[in-house]
């Protein structure tokens, strides 16, 4: 996790899903460089569908592409 890259939500409209705080990290060990999880928190504003997309990346290598992807639709009832 100390080696910059972390999961980010790409932008969206926030109708349906919304994050909640911040990204909340805890390493696997205080090694530089070591793995580890990472929470984030989303809360359903209304009913409906919406793409939750992910990426892991840089903050700071925006015009980088993403070392990994993630999506999922999620559908609030």
């Amino acid at each position: 996790m100390t080696t910059g890259y972390t999961w980010e939500m790409l932008p969206q409209d926030p109708v349906v899903l919304r994050q909640v705080g911040t990204a909340e990290v805890t390493p696997d060990s205080s090694a530089l460089g070591a793995g580890g999880k990472i929470a984030l928190k989303f809360a359903a504003v209304q009913t409906g569908q919406a793409p939750l997309q992910l990426v892991y990346r840089r903050s700071f290598e925006k015009d980088v592409a993403p070392a990994k992807t993630f999506e999922v639709n999620v559908n609030v009832k």
